[in-house]
């Protein structure tokens, strides 16, 4: 079963226009909402842009049967100690409704290393970062106390006093679609997300899948999810998309949205997802 999902990007959005959003979307029928994870907005960086995860928070309260996640968390903006931590607090928040993405970062998110006194870090570097941060994560929502002695991170006796509401924990998405991040995909992961130009999908499932089973897991029903611009794009031109992606593997479809936003807009993406 294919399911879909709204990501909405928060630059030039107020709080009062993603609840809207969000809540139209539930009311519609997608299962799930994301938000983006950059602290200078982009393109326009002279825009007012809320923080992801403190804005998710927000939502998960206000929203009842919706899935909510940051599609995807970027893992160099937070120490994986204090976004375990955050993420616990949303999965209780909104009763169990976290899906938790993360990834190692891209290129565009320099500007954010830069202006906000962050390592900037090479490519290998960040991917080294987020095997790292996964183990953190899992040993956090899963243990009474956790010490962790890693190349770039270190944790004593951590005690995390909560766990969260999804056992053994919220559901773990992975996004990229180099090698080496579909490899830990395939290893710690409960989901991907395909980033990338749609011509590429198909040959990156199927590495996926083929390294999946060279390590014992089964890829049957694993969710994999793509996203895409919907703006500007007839109901057809949509149809046509989603039957792409889902002839080459997608099981997770999200539609991508900016500001401003009206709630009209969700109808061209709700006719060609639920006809």
């Amino acid at each position: 079963m294919v399911t879909f999902g709204i990501k909405t990007a928060q630059p030039g959005a107020t709080f009062e226009e993603l609840l809207a959003f969000w809540t139209a979307a539930e009311q519609i029928g997608f299962r799930s909402a994301w938000l983006h994870d950059h602290l200078t907005p982009l393109p326009d960086q002279s825009l007012p842009s809320l923080e992801a995860w403190t804005l998710l928070s927000a939502l998960a309260a206000r929203t009842s049967g919706i899935r909510v996640g940051v599609l995807v968390t970027d893992n160099s903006l937070r120490h994986p100690g204090m976004l375990a931590r955050e993420a616990v607090t949303v999965d209780r928040i909104s009763g169990g409704r976290l899906e938790f993405a993360i990834g190692a970062g891209n290129p565009r998110s320099i500007v954010d290393y830069q202006g906000y006194g962050i390592t900037t870090s090479s490519t290998g570097e960040r991917i080294s970062k987020l095997e790292e941060a996964l183990q953190i994560f899992k040993a956090l929502w899963t243990q009474n106390s956790v010490t962790f002695q890693g190349r770039f991170y270190r944790l004593e006796e951590a005690r995390p006093a909560i766990r969260p509401v999804q056992q053994p924990h919220p559901p773990i998405w992975i996004g990229g679609s180099g090698n080496r991040v579909l490899r830990l995909t395939a290893r710690h992961a409960d989901a991907w997300n395909f980033t990338g130009p749609r011509e590429r999908f198909a040959e990156r499932v199927i590495y996926l899948k083929e390294y999946m089973e060279r390590i014992g897991r089964d890829p049957a029903g694993f969710p994999i999810s793509a996203q895409f611009e919907v703006e500007g794009k007839s109901v057809d031109q949509l149809r046509a998309e989603v039957d792409a992606y889902i002839a080459t593997g997608a099981t997770t479809l999200m539609a991508i949205y900016h500001a401003p936003y009206d709630v009209a807009d969700l109808e061209p993406a709700a006719r060609a997802f639920f006809g």
